[in-house]
């Protein structure tokens, strides 16, 4: 038996506020075996303090049993800024078919779903009557000639990476593996993973759970001990897609309201060392 107060406040479930309080992983109230009446009042909002008592065989134990062993990030918007060089490339694959030259902002907000996608939507956009396939070649010539020309680190991001060291860690990145690799190569960063995805390693990307549960499987690792950081709505569908805690950063590409899925929201990526010391209270590898 479990005695959990809690005080609910604006748009949060109490399911959630359970969750986040027990550090259990994501699931619906029929885990818990309580009566019909009392799922009803959990699936509620409340601004009321209230206390509810949860009966599950072997809850404590599982619960003490548990600690955060994974810790999975994105690689554009949450670790590196790469908008400047991919829309440099864009902009060299569009030379000679009379198109504006695409800007960084207009970049970032058709990024994030792999180069396939990308120009699929450039065509689109702008009604060009080229071959798909040719415009990806010339982009990723340029962009392997150019990977990080003007890509930066974020701030406070390798000093957490470091902080992180009882962890193993993963990228799961749309942008393909070899440019993944070779861009953390390049900038130093490589050394923090002990594995990294990219759109090409599974047979699907994100917002697909697929990769995340490969990299699940590569560690032995369950759902409930794992957390993905990521700047978008596909690391969040993701992550929710494969039951795993995530966490979402609010300086990448994508604005707040594409966020609000995700279990939790930092402005930097420091925050993100809370967060793990709340979720697993020792370090794991």
């Amino acid at each position: 038996m479990v005695l959990v107060p809690f005080q609910c406040q604006g748009n949060i479930t109490l399911i959630q506020k359970i969750t986040f309080h027990l550090r259990l992983p994501k699931m619906s109230c029929p885990v818990f075996n309580l009566n019909p009446q009392l799922c009803c009042m959990i699936q509620g909002i409340f601004s009321t303090p209230m206390k509810v008592i949860l009966s599950f065989s072997g809850m404590i134990g599982y619960i003490n049993n548990m600690a955060l062993k994974l810790i999975i990030f994105d690689l554009d918007g949450t670790l590196v800024d790469s908008s400047i060089d991919i829309c440099h490339a864009i902009n060299y694959a569009l030379e000679g078919m009379n198109v504006p030259p695409i800007t960084v902002r207009e970049t970032i907000a058709i990024i994030g779903e792999g180069i396939t996608r990308l120009f699929e939507k450039i065509i689109e956009i702008h009604n060009i009557p080229a071959d798909k396939e040719f415009l990806i070649k010339r982009f990723l010539d340029h962009y392997a000639a150019h990977l990080v020309d003007n890509t930066t680190v974020y701030p406070g991001v390798e000093d957490a990476l470091k902080s992180l060291n009882g962890y193993r860690k993963a990228v799961i990145s749309n942008k393909r593996e070899d440019f993944s690799e070779r861009v953390l190569e390049l900038l130093g960063m490589r050394k923090y993973f002990d594995l990294v995805v990219g759109s090409d390693t599974t047979a699907e990307r994100k917002p697909s759970p697929v990769p995340i549960q490969y990299v699940l499987s590569r560690f032995e690792t369950r759902p409930e001990e794992a957390i993905i950081v990521g700047d978008s709505n596909y690391d969040i569908d993701a992550g929710n897609a494969a039951g795993i805690t995530t966490i979402a950063v609010t300086y990448g590409y994508r604005p707040l309201n594409l966020l609000k899925r995700a279990d939790y929201i930092i402005d930097t990526m420091p925050e993100v060392l809370r967060i793990v010391e709340e979720l697993s209270p020792a370090n794991r590898r």
